[in-house]
């Protein structure tokens, strides 16, 4: 079973990727993490050599191929 994850350093926009047995786990900046199924490995490697890898999830995979919000951080509680 092939596994391969990666920090992103450059992006403001996500925090790692990691891909898993044809799904695709997307960690964000603001903590969120979402899962995208039947997402081939060749296709994790075309992300990781974009030019960047925001552009590339907003341009291909956001809204398009039914991304699954799996972790979405607490908001803070508002002081009174």
């Amino acid at each position: 079973m092939k596994i391969d994850g990666r920090r992103t350093k450059d992006s403001t926009m996500i925090w790692g990727v990691f891909w898993l047995a044809n799904t695709l786990f997307v960690k964000f900046n603001s903590g969120g993490i979402y899962r995208v199924d039947e997402f081939p490995y060749p296709r994790f490697i075309e992300m990781m050599e974009a030019e960047s890898i925001g552009r590339y999830y907003n341009k291909t995979i956001k809204g398009k191929l039914g991304e699954t919000c799996v972790y979405r951080k607490p908001k803070a509680k508002a002081e009174k």
